[in-house]
């Protein structure tokens, strides 16, 4: 019998000592020591504990930091840590606190929520969670309608409410280009993560206060990745909000695996552990290191009972890059080897690679082709509005868009290595490489149904938060390359730039995210990145 049990403890790194997250460890700037004079108390320009300190203050609060101990069949404890960090720009309060936490406004804020987040501001079909991570979406309004009939004050579900009250304030403010609300919202999310620390401090693990805090956490690595640079901040961008939530990634992985897999085999933990994966994959892919998460006991245990959905089987593919694109990277940076043995070594990848395409390939065969692909890229062009009764089937289609873009979003991510180990035989379809084909597409398809005015969906939070990863990636591979003459893609290029249709999408989808404030993560994520490549 093994017992997990994710446990609350201080992080000792200097405010200065600052590490790149991988997958043991996990910091996020601004984490006062214990012997700073408290936590960030939201003043700016800079809060207390760093003015006190003389130290600058970068505004993104302080990490959680979980131990997470196994007790094994020997009674012998095994201890991991993983922090869970968090963005939380520097904020006064604006509005007076009693007043945000009367339930009127709760109610309001969170309607708002929903009216914002979803599209059409209806809850998603039942189908399309077997496409898209929307299942949570419907435990979450669940929890928030239950509590309005209780009276338990430090209930879970009360973090859930507000985390969700904090999106939905920062989405009305941005919406009305309200600075004072936006502000307000990022109040709310610093209290909410004061009270995260203060539920994993008495963390009890029955299913429904896991699932609880999994879903809070959610929601705040959310906020962090659609509201954590402030408003306020012209300044030039930082990795500080891409290194946030990749810490508050870092936690929200320790949470999920401090219970077993068998606990997510049924249910609402199941629904909610298929909906995380994937955001906990992404630091994974980019950091290119293994994550317990491929496990196999991860990847099939989980679905003893309820058949896998074709989303489900295609982030399996995903889970399985980190340790390719690890292994992949380990032979290229060993300066021991001769250019020969690295191609030696790199040859005895290519089983495990060409499995990789294989699998790739025949999920694709026996779920895109009933997608109508062609119908997708004309939306833009030939759908008019219709009324929001009528958008069932165009949430589906929402739903198949985002599964094709994370497809091909894939394949952008891991070009490389695939050219790199399997190129020389021709075993590689062109369809996984041709990178100007893939990137036109992927623009075509979130310019048509994420966005489209001439779509049946109004443009919703949700289009823009399924929309950030692929954007990070297609922006990835847009570069000046003066050597390219034009060819199709499949030549052994990292990046190209884009052509003049591709730029007509890509200002359209840009003007779109920077309406909403939210460009500015893409902007951070590729700093952390560039950081974290010159660190390597």
């Amino acid at each position: 019998m093994v017992n997990t049990r994710p446990t609350l403890v201080s992080h000792s790194e200097s405010h200065n000592g600052q590490q790149r997250s991988t997958a043991s460890t996990a910091s996020v700037p601004h984490m006062p020591s214990g012997q700073d004079q408290g936590e960030c108390d939201f003043v700016k320009p800079v809060c207390t504990p760093c003015n006190q300190s003389r130290r600058p203050c970068t505004g993104t609060g302080r990490a959680l930091v979980f131990k997470t101990t196994t007790i094994a069949t020997n009674g012998q404890p095994t201890t991991s840590t993983s922090t869970f960090g968090a963005a939380a720009p520097l904020v006064t309060q604006s509005r007076a606190a009693a007043q945000l936490d009367t339930v009127a406004e709760h109610e309001r804020h969170i309607g708002f929520f929903w009216t914002a987040y979803l599209p059409n501001g209806e809850p998603f079909p039942d189908e399309a969670s077997r496409y898209t991570t929307c299942g949570w979406t419907r435990i979450v309004r669940e929890m928030c309608e239950s509590q309005v009939t209780t009276t338990e004050t430090d209930s879970t579900t009360d973090l859930v409410r507000l985390a969700v009250v904090a999106n939905g304030l920062c989405m009305l403010g941005s919406q009305h280009r309200d600075t004072r609300m936006v502000d307000d919202g990022h109040q709310v999310y610093g209290r909410a993560l004061q009270k995260m620390r203060a539920a994993l401090q008495r963390f009890e693990s029955t299913e429904t206060k896991k699932l609880a805090l999994l879903l809070t956490s959610r929601l705040l690595t959310m906020f962090t990745l659609l509201f954590g640079r402030d408003v306020t901040d012209r300044g030039p961008p930082s990795a500080a909000q891409g290194e946030a939530w990749v810490g508050l990634n870092a936690g929200e992985m320790a949470l999920l695996l401090s219970s077993r897999p068998e606990a997510y085999q049924t249910g609402d933990a199941h629904q909610v552990f298929v909906d995380t994966r994937l955001h906990l994959f992404l630091p994974y892919l980019m950091s290119k290191s293994r994550t317990s998460l491929s496990r196999p006991d991860w990847m099939t245990v989980p679905w003893a009972v309820i058949p896998k959905t074709p989303l489900d089987r295609l982030i399996d593919h995903i889970g399985h890059i980190p340790a390719l694109a690890e292994d992949l990277t380990a032979i290229n940076s060993n300066e021991t080897l001769s250019e020969k043995d690295k191609r030696i070594a790199k040859h005895g990848l290519r089983p495990r690679y060409s499995a990789f395409v294989g699998e790739m390939k025949d999920w694709f065969d026996d779920v895109v082709p009933g997608f109508g692909i062609e119908e997708l890229l004309a939306i833009g062009k030939t759908k008019k509005r219709k009324r929001a009764s009528e958008g069932s089937s165009s949430v589906l289609e929402l739903a198949k868009a985002h599964t094709l873009v994370l497809f091909w979003a894939t394949c952008l991510l891991f070009r490389g290595g695939l050219l790199q180990v399997l190129n020389e035989d021709g075993d590689i379809p062109p369809e996984f490489v041709n990178m100007r084909a893939i990137r036109y597409n992927m623009l075509k398809i979130m310019s048509s149904v994420f966005f489209s005015p001439n779509s049946k969906l109004t443009a919703s939070w949700y289009s823009i938060n399924i929309a950030l990863f692929p954007l990070r990636i297609v922006m990835g591979t847009v570069g000046r390359n003066d050597s390219d003459d034009g060819d199709n893609g499949h030549g052994d290029i990292d990046t190209c730039p884009l052509s003049p249709a591709e730029i007509e999408l890509m200002a359209g989808i840009s003007k779109e995210c920077k309406a909403r404030g939210v460009a500015s993560f893409l902007n951070s994520m590729g700093q952390y990145l560039s950081e974290g490549d010159a660190k390597e």
